[in-house]
């Protein structure tokens, strides 16, 4: 599996936002990231690997893939999928205003974090809200040259448009994610591998620790330091399995130096130690029936590409 880094991926420090529309065939390696990614499937036939398992894809699904998910496609023919990611520091400063949506908040927040959807939310919107997405996302993906308000503006319509189509009835409800709980998720998540506690977010986020606690609660079924917890364990479990690195600088990337510490967080989350659960990972792949991987042509833009594929904190 490969990890994708926002560094990495955005390329320059100014890149916020990269938007395609690769045409695949074959299979493409697994690989997880630290960005938001949605994906459009427009045309064409192939399946989704993700935790949830295999799914067929037909025009209309529509994935929400948050930090630390990963997912893969195989058999592709002829797939036609328009990958919008965003870096977390565009959605929480450029487009912050997106959390005042209620439909837009779950969206990209609440749905994807809840525990059954595990980071991969999946929905699938009708032909006629599918037209008008893909014509939202046309020009954000061949206009590249448009400054960078427009790419913008254009981004907040889209998702403006496709929280609407997925929650028709949120628009009733008042006010969205609030702007503490918010912000407190993107700046642990940015910087997970920092000491936190909760007196460190509450001082960040302007609030009493104990109002902050409870509409963590009431957002995500979490304290803080439990949304935190769950975060670094998905977060190092994921670089189990897409990395070879030692299992010490891995629970150091993701804030847990102490290696028998880590082992203690990790396994009240997975129920298993890091290295038994990267045993069995391995194993499982092992056990899978071979499947040819490996770079496949992907066109996209005009171009053809490789496609790579609980408490305390």
């Amino acid at each position: 599996m490969f990890h994708l880094s926002k560094e990495d991926f955005f390329g320059d420090e100014g890149a916020r936002l990269f938007v395609s529309d690769p045409v695949m065939e074959g299979n493409n390696y697994a690989h997880d990231h630290d960005f938001l990614e949605i994906v459009l499937v427009a045309s064409g036939t192939g399946a989704h690997i993700s935790i949830h398992g295999a799914q067929t894809l037909k025009r209309g699904d529509l994935f929400v893939l948050r930090l630390g998910a990963w997912h893969e496609y195989l058999d592709c023919q002829h797939l036609h999928v328009y990958n919008c990611c965003c870096a977390p520091q565009f959605l929480r400063r450029d487009l912050a205003l997106l959390g005042d949506d209620p439909a837009v908040s779950r969206l990209l927040w609440l749905e994807p974090l809840a525990p059954r959807v595990r980071g991969v939310l999946h929905c699938t919107l009708t032909e006629e809200q599918t037209q008008r997405a893909v014509a939202y996302l046309n020009p954000l993906s061949h206009f590249l040259n448009e400054s960078f308000t427009v790419r913008a503006g254009r981004l907040l319509v889209l998702l403006g448009y496709l929280g609407q189509c997925v929650y028709p009835n949120e628009r009733d409800r008042k006010g969205g994610l609030h702007a503490a709980v918010r912000e407190g998720i993107q700046q642990m998540e940015d910087s997970c591998d920092e000491e936190w506690d909760l007196t460190r977010l509450a001082e960040l986020t302007r609030l009493n620790p104990s109002y902050l606690t409870r509409l963590f609660k009431a957002a995500t079924g979490r304290s803080p330091m439990q949304y935190l917890t769950r975060h670094r364990a998905e977060l190092a479990a994921s670089l189990l399995v897409a990395t070879d690195h030692p299992i010490g600088e891995i629970g150091a990337r993701v804030g847990w130096r102490d290696p028998n510490y880590f082992a203690r967080r990790f396994k009240a989350v997975f129920g298993v130690t890091p290295s038994a659960y990267r045993s069995h990972q391995a194993a499982q792949s092992m056990d899978a029936p071979q499947r040819k991987r490996g770079p496949q042509s992907v066109t996209t833009n005009g171009s053809s590409l490789p496609f790579s594929g609980d408490t305390g904190v």
